[in-house]
Order: C-alpha cells, then sequence, then structure tokens
C-alpha cells in the first residue's frame, strides 16, 4: 500500500515534469568539426593502450615522443601530416598515483596573461608542470612543427583532458598552442580562469 502510494505520487510528479519540459533546440555540427571531434577523441583513447598503434590507423602519423614523468603523468607526441598538426596528448586516470592527483583538488594561483584571480586545480597542473619539465617544455613538439610549419594542439580524456587544458592556458599567451580537445574533463579551474580559457580557445 505504502508502495503503490509513493508509486501514484511518483507518476503524478512525472507527468507533472514532463508537462513543463520544453525540447532543446538542437544543430548539427559541420562534417569537418565532427571529423575533428573524432579524430582527436582516438588519439585521447589510444594514450591508455598504444600510441604507436596510430601509425598504422591514421594516415600520415608518426609518433615522436612517448613520456611517464616523475609525477606519473604518461602521454605522447604525434605529428600528424595529412591534418599538419602536431598534438601532445595527455592520459587519463590509469593507476592509484593518478587517483591521489585527481583528489589533490587545493585551489593553485596562476599567472596566465589577462587572467585576473584565476586558480586551478593544484594536482592538475602539478601533473601538467611536471610533463612539461620532464620533456623540456615538449621541446620535441614545438621543433617539429616548427621545422614544418604545423599547428601544436593538447589533448586528453579526464585526468589528460584536465592537464591539457593547463597546457593550452599556460602555452597559448606565447602563440605556442592553437587547440585544445578535452573528453570527460573534470572540474579543473575557477570561473575567471575557465572564462579565460573559453574566450581564448572555445
Amino acid at each position: 500500500m505504502i508502495f503503490a502510494s509513493a508509486l501514484t505520487v511518483t507518476t503524478f510528479a512525472a507527468a507533472a515534469l514532463a508537462g513543463s519540459i520544453v525540447p532543446r533546440a538542437t544543430t548539427t555540427a559541420p562534417a569537418d568539426v565532427t571529423d575533428k571531434i573524432q579524430l582527436h577523441a582516438r588519439l585521447a583513447m589510444a594514450a591508455y593502450i598504444n600510441p604507436g598503434g596510430c601509425e598504422s590507423s591514421i594516415s600520415g602519423s608518426k609518433v615522436l615522443q612517448q613520456f611517464t614523468s616523475p609525477a606519473g603523468q604518461n602521454g605522447f607526441i604525434i605529428q600528424m601530416n595529412a591534418t599538419k598538426e602536431v598534438n601532445i596528448v595527455f592520459r587519463g586516470t590509469l593507476s592509484l598515483r593518478n587517483g591521489q592527483t585527481n583528489a589533490d583538488s587545493t585551489p593553485a594561483p596562476v599567472s596566465w596573461p589577462g587572467c585576473t584571480g584565476c586558480t586551478v586545480h593544484h594536482g592538475f597542473y602539478t601533473n601538467y608542470l611536471d610533463a612539461k619539465n620532464y620533456t623540456n617544455g615538449f621541446a620535441t613538439a614545438f621543433n617539429a612543427a616548427s621545422a614544418l610549419g604545423y599547428k601544436v594542439n593538447c589533448v586528453g580524456h579526464s585526468l589528460g583532458a584536465a592537464v591539457a587544458a593547463m597546457c593550452a592556458g599556460d602555452l597559448y599567451p606565447s602563440g605556442k598552442v592553437s587547440e585544445i580537445y578535452t573528453y570527460g574533463e573534470f572540474r579543473t579551474m575557477n570561473q575567471a580562469a575557465a572564462t579565460w580559457v573559453d574566450s581564448r580557445l572555445g
């Protein structure tokens, strides 16, 4: 009886809510945009398994470097001739140490030009700086891009997406990074920093 009454109330509540729901307007992204999203999602997935496999599955690509920083941030750098770009790809959570990084959510201030009052997630930022230091500022990516006239993008999923956001925020002001592709990104920064990133890379 109690179950039946609860069910009745739930049914009426659901019906009332359904009556007030307004269908969301939808738009279709251009094919070139969806192609880019899918391509970079494949790179983000490859970071968990076998980055080298990209060379056989993505025409004209070459993995230039794979890295694991002392703090446990994995990733790889891949040159993609068909799209004239070099991607810095960061792997997401795959270890206990990565989980500890995720939990280190203390706000950390950043000094991105024009980003007043901006703070970011301490753990993600620490992982980013560690990877940057370990790879000598991602020199392999920037040297290849400079030699070929290619652009550089930051890519990642989950923890890797958060680190990619740190990468873009840090390197975009100097003109080193053109685009960012993140999938399943955690809450990475405060509103001021998010607005700053969106206005430049959104």
